[in-house]
């Protein structure tokens, strides 16, 4: 995670779950993450995750999409050669009880395209998810011109932020320790 997004809402969804594997959805306080809750999301994960949906999506991500996203399934978000790649990172968040991050490209068709960072979080034992997509400027086009699917972009690309050697990558994203009873490495000390 390199996102000031990504980070907060981590920081507050850990302290939330106070050792758990993961808090409930209605233990989510807005108030404690208003700074970035316009880039904010919740999931609704049915039987089949293939079928999430954007129960609640932040007015920033809202606007980059060009319409309210709730009720939209996740998938329609991502490209057509991307969707798998976003369903393996939340089976990741859910399955492993911990975070899971990926590097992101999108934007509006012929306005340029912007890096994203996806951040997903488990909540009420996989029955949701809690999330984050940031980007760190703001595009001219945004609120006026509707983002195209977004791509997840692989590990080997070279626009993907390097995270350093903390967490553990699988494919496009990052499984960060942490979850279901997996100690946290401790920073180094100076």
């Amino acid at each position: 995670m390199r996102h000031e997004t990504s980070l907060k809402l981590h920081a507050h969804w850990d302290a939330l779950r106070a050792g758990r594997a993961a808090p409930g959805r209605d233990e989510v306080d807005p108030a404690a993450i208003r700074g970035v809750l316009a880039s904010v999301f919740i999931l609704d994960v049915g039987a089949r995750r293939s079928d999430a949906v954007f129960r609640l999506s932040g007015t920033r991500i809202d606007a980059l999409f060009g319409r309210p996203l709730r009720g939209t399934a996740f998938r329609r978000i991502w490209s057509a050669r991307s969707a798998a790649l976003a369903a393996a990172t939340l089976d990741a968040a859910l399955d492993g009880g911990r975070p899971a991050v990926a590097a992101a490209r999108g934007g509006a068709p012929g306005r340029g395209a912007l890096d994203f960072e996806l951040l997903l979080l488990p909540l009420d034992g996989g029955r949701h998810a809690l999330g984050s997509l940031a980007t760190s400027s703001t595009p001219g086009w945004m609120g006026l011109a509707a983002a195209a699917p977004l791509d997840i972009l692989p590990a080997h690309d070279p626009r993907t932020p390097d995270r350093g050697g903390f967490g553990r990558r699988r494919a496009a994203l990052t499984l960060h320790p942490g979850g279901r009873g997996i100690a946290t490495p401790a920073a180094p000390r100076s």
